[in-house]
């Protein structure tokens, strides 16, 4: 049948069949199944094997933080750079002031790794007159230390700094300070999601049974608090908790299908990041738009918009969001001649979606079902949310929020979402300030 000679039923029932081929369609998923596979991963992990790398920090939950005492916060993520001075008062809102952000050493030109330290140290300088402790949320691939310090595994493509690779980037930092003069007492390596942590620990701890720190923008990852015992990898004997990046964008033992693996191989990576390709905001356009151009191969969009669509070369979140909001512009906006055919991207977009807000839940309620908190309503999980593609894509934000509480209403745990201002400079300052040393 053509598209004009089918009915609705008939037409729900070949989308159905199409998603199901291409490994979209996830309608029949079982929660218990797959958040149990996660969890086994997370633990697999904290064994030394894995996907799930659940890299540990040896910062613990921070206690009581010196009242009134300036830290240096600095923040390097993406392209930016971002140094702040953050002081922690009696009482109310931490402080955070003297706000500067600028390009990331090599972020517009390659530069060696001496360079990238002598431009830190250089920025930083008017900052250690005031304090000389500094808390760096470095949010690169880092191993961080028992010393506190991080060593370089993997710099995003987008940064060229030549030989940072394998370095410890406090000691690269303090020998460059040294050489200017302005030497700091105290330098604390930690990554994004850990300083997510860390500021949900100290803003909303007190309201929450535990909490989880958790980045959805270009990328996806999360942070929380591990029993240290339990990272056998590092042979901790320490009662107390450790904060752990987990690395979620490397899990791996996830439902896909033909979609995926045919995106993937339009990609510089291949094989890397499964779960992070199927869920964040850099990924989603991309796999949408080979969806689509799936469904017009397959006689499911009218001739006309299939041709339409074959002439794109790239299809951004941002677009997803603009077509489902039934905005005017963007790269889908001028597509679809027949309300059928719009119709039919909806559906498609939406199943996109939908699997990768049902994936989000699955990695949430895992780690939530790990801490083993959260049984209380008076007392939930607290979830410190950041990142633009959580925060502005609204649709999507909905879906994830209702797939975690069916996941979590049929394990009787309960909940609730938070967001704040500032969050990576606010968790290096407090790791830059905090005794709480697990080791």
């Amino acid at each position: 049948l053509s598209q004009r000679e089918m009915t609705g039923a008939d037409m729900e029932k070949r989308m159905c069949g199409f998603l199901e081929k291409e490994g979209i369609f996830s309608d029949n998923w079982d929660w218990r199944e797959e958040t149990s596979r996660y969890r086994e991963e997370m633990n697999r992990g904290l064994r030394g094997r894995g996907s799930l790398r659940m890299m540990p920090s040896y910062l613990g939950v921070p206690k009581e933080l010196p009242k009134n005492k300036p830290v240096v916060a600095l923040d390097a993520g993406g392209t930016n750079l971002r140094i702040a001075l953050v002081t922690f008062p009696q009482s109310g809102a931490p402080l955070v002031e003297q706000i500067q952000s600028m390009a990331m050493p090599g972020s517009e030109e390659e530069i060696s790794a001496g360079a990238f330290f002598e431009k830190l140290a250089e920025y930083l300088a008017p900052y250690l007159k005031q304090s000389d402790q500094i808390g760096f949320c470095f949010s690169y691939t880092i191993e961080i230390q028992p010393d506190l310090d991080g060593i370089v595994a993997e710099m995003a493509k987008q940064i060229q700094i030549q030989g940072l690779e394998g370095v410890k980037i406090a000691e690269g930092l303090q020998r460059a300070l040294e050489k200017q003069g302005t030497p700091a007492k105290r330098i604390v390596l930690l990554n994004d999601s850990t300083a997510v942590l860390l500021a949900g620990a100290m803003l909303y701890g007190n309201q929450c049974s535990d909490i989880l720190g958790f980045i959805l923008g270009t990328g996806i990852n999360a942070a929380y608090f591990e029993s240290a015992k339990n990272i056998s990898k590092i042979s901790s004997t320490s009662s107390e908790k450790m904060a752990i990046n987990m690395e979620a964008s490397r899990y791996n033992r996830i439902p896909g299908g033909k979609a995926d693996a045919l995106f993937d191989s339009t990609l510089k990576d291949p094989g890397r990041y499964a779960f992070e390709k199927r869920v964040s905001g850099r990924y989603l356009g991309g796999l949408a738009l080979t969806v689509i151009k799936e469904a017009g191969k397959e006689g499911l969009l009218s001739p006309a918009c299939t041709e339409r669509v074959e002439k794109l070369q790239d299809l951004s979140t941002k677009d997803l969001e603009k077509f489902i909001a039934c905005k005017t512009e963007g790269a889908l906006a001028g597509l679809c001649g027949e309300e059928q055919d719009r119709q039919i991207l909806l559906r498609m977009i939406e199943a996109v979606l939908d699997r990768a807000a049902k994936l989000v839940a699955i990695h949430l309620s895992s780690v939530i079902l790990q801490t083993g908190k959260g049984k209380n309503p008076d007392e939930p999980i607290g979830i410190l949310a950041e990142g633009s593609t959580f925060q502005r894509f609204l649709f999507y934000q909905r879906k994830i929020k209702g797939y975690l509480a069916e996941i979590l209403k049929e394990n009787s745990l309960h909940a609730e979402f938070f967001a704040a201002e500032h969050t990576a400079l606010l968790g290096a300052a407090a790791a830059g300030l905090s005794e709480s040393i697990v080791q």
